[in-house]
């Protein structure tokens, strides 16, 4: 297949955000507050349909007092709201339609989040419409398969590292064809350059801040999977990595629980936890299965997988008398001057799982039950597979 499919691509992906503009404007003068429109619909780099609105309140250096300016001014309009989480809180309201984040930022204080004005202004510098179209091509590739977003939920590409990867490669397709080559760690550099070192396996330095990794939050699985990605659609492109499918499968054993937090970026968090510890007990005890999967939907979670194989048989020689001192032995063999006993066992994925729930810190969460095939993240484990089998395009 050629590649002509892209063009018609960009074209698709062109947001009209002219009404979301109008109502960035519009909150703003109904709270009564200087807010600032930063994110990807003000740099022009959001998808079609996707127009939640990132707005700022910036202070000298009280983010509590701009968080509170802001709660105030949205309970004395009466607006529908919910307050969120990240490095900080934040208000999110939904007015005429939309989705908006009202985020207190300091002018003095430099976390990441404070550091978006910078980052505005930084994109807005370097991308023409041109390069917007190629950002909207990555994000769409990163969000199909999984791959995009910087929460607990992904450990992925956050919309500021897209922009920033093609803004050092040029296009969609160069970042491709790089990250087909690229090796673990990976260390990108801009015009700013930087001493620091850094242990993440991705690492992008921040042109507004040579000692800040934008790159932090991609796992090692997340890149990988990017560069295996890559590798897949450069030998093969395919329009196919636009699109989300499904793949049924059969096999998969999983716990499903109830799910304690409000939060999903601290459930995800908590559950990754949990989720790497079974997989480690199960590989310990010579149970392996092909992916974990960790999803979260309300109030239940589920970790889960497929296992090569659910049941193994195996045995351990224990080290029996020496024949200086050998009496009797009912079982066993003789090796060199040695008796060994073998011992028989039998692990199953089943039993060895109950076990590590009842050994285990499940973190608040409880188990509702467990078993294969369970069919409350149905819909979501058939995503999983087909990203899964995407993986082997290559």
């Amino acid at each position: 297949m050629g590649l002509e499919f892209l063009d018609r691509l960009k074209n698709e992906l062109k947001p009209d955000t002219e009404e979301a503009l109008r109502v960035a404007q519009s909150i703003k003068s109904l709270l009564g507050l200087d807010l600032k429109l930063y994110g990807s619909v003000a740099k022009g780099t959001n998808l079609r349909g996707d127009y939640d609105l990132d707005m700022f309140y910036e202070t000298n250096g009280d983010k509590h007092k701009g968080f509170e300016d802001i709660l105030n001014a949205v309970k004395v309009r009466g607006l529908d709201y919910m307050i969120k989480y990240s490095e900080h809180p934040y208000v999110k309201v939904r007015y005429m339609g939309y989705n908006i984040d009202l985020v207190p930022i300091s002018s003095t204080h430099r976390s990441a989040v404070d550091r978006t004005p910078l980052h505005y202004r930084y994109v807005i510098s370097k991308l023409d419409d041109n390069k917007r179209d190629e950002v909207r091509l990555l994000k769409r590739f990163m969000k199909t398969l999984g791959l995009y977003g910087a929460d607990n939920r992904v450990n992925g590409f956050s919309g500021y590292l897209c922009e920033l990867l093609i803004i050092k490669y040029g296009d969609f397709l160069s970042v491709l064809e790089s990250a087909s080559k690229w090796k673990i760690p990976v260390r990108i550099e801009l015009e700013t350059k930087s001493e620091r070192e850094f242990s993440d396996p991705m690492i992008v330095i921040d042109p507004t801040d040579a000692n800040r990794n934008a790159g932090a939050a991609v796992s090692l699985s997340t890149l990988s999977r990017f560069i295996i990605y890559s590798k897949g659609f450069i030998k093969s492109p395919s329009e196919q990595y636009f699109h989300i499918g499904r793949e049924n499968r059969s096999g998969e054993f999983g716990v499903l629980l109830s799910n304690p937090y409000e939060l999903e970026d601290k459930s995800y968090g908590m559950l990754r936890r949990i989720g790497k510890a079974w997989r480690d007990y199960l590989e310990k005890n010579k149970i392996f299965i092909e992916y974990l999967h960790v999803l979260v939907r309300d109030k239940y979670a589920y970790i889960g997988g497929i296992p090569i194989m659910s049941k193994i048989q195996y045995a351990e020689l224990t080290p029996g008398p020496s024949v200086d001192i050998f009496e009797r032995l009912e079982t066993g063999y003789l090796k060199d001057e040695r008796f060994y006993i073998p011992r028989y066992f039998i692990n199953d994925i089943d039993n060895l799982t109950e076990k590590f729930i009842s050994d285990h810190n499940l973190r608040g969460f409880s188990v509702i039950k467990i078993g294969y095939d369970l069919p409350e993240f149905r819909d979501m484990l058939e995503v999983e597979y087909w990203r899964e089998k995407m993986l082997l395009r290559i």
